[in-house]
């Protein structure tokens, strides 16, 4: 599966973009249907792409604009960009919590964030990532897989599901 995007020097794949109102953004990947090949959980990534706060109407009347325009063009004020940097949770870091998955840190997947993976083959589990504290707004939500053989083996239809807890 082509990457989506790039960051931190490792492929990303989006899964979705969720509107969080309650500070908690929860992704969780469970086995696929072909219990031989590996499900790979290794790490998410979060990025505020907008906010949902409602605009309020401005409290004074609008002044027309003057009849002549000004001499120069006027200098656009400062944009309140709501997009916040993003946040990568590892399957190593604080957040991330797994059932039936068996860690792994070996060269073949090297090519994982920080070097490691947690996996299922052959049996199942739960990996759960959480972000907690967010701002409300949306979030683009992507993944990163770096498992054994380049991938080869990699369930193709290992569900993740996202949800914000609300």
């Amino acid at each position: 599966v082509p990457a989506d995007f790039e960051d931190a020097g490792k492929s990303w794949h989006s899964l979705a973009t969720v509107t969080v109102a309650d500070g908690t953004i929860t992704v969780t990947l469970s086995e696929g249907s072909d219990a031989n090949l590996y499900v790979v959980a290794d790490a998410v990534r979060i990025e505020r792409v907008s906010t949902d706060a409602p605009t309020d109407p401005p409290a004074d009347p609008v002044t027309p604009p003057p009849d002549d325009p000004p001499a120069e063009d006027p200098v656009d004020p400062p944009v309140n960009d709501p997009v916040g940097s993003a946040q990568i949770l590892d399957n190593g870091d604080a957040g991330f919590t797994q059932t039936g998955f068996t860690y792994m840190n070996i060269d073949q997947v090297a090519g994982a964030l920080n070097g490691d993976i947690h996996y299922v083959r052959g049996g199942s589990g739960i990996a759960t990532w959480t972000f907690d504290n967010l701002e409300s707004g949306e979030y683009r939500i992507a993944t990163t897989w770096a498992g054994k053989y380049d991938n080869k083996y990699n369930a193709s239809d290992a569900p993740y599901t996202v949800s914000d807890a609300a």
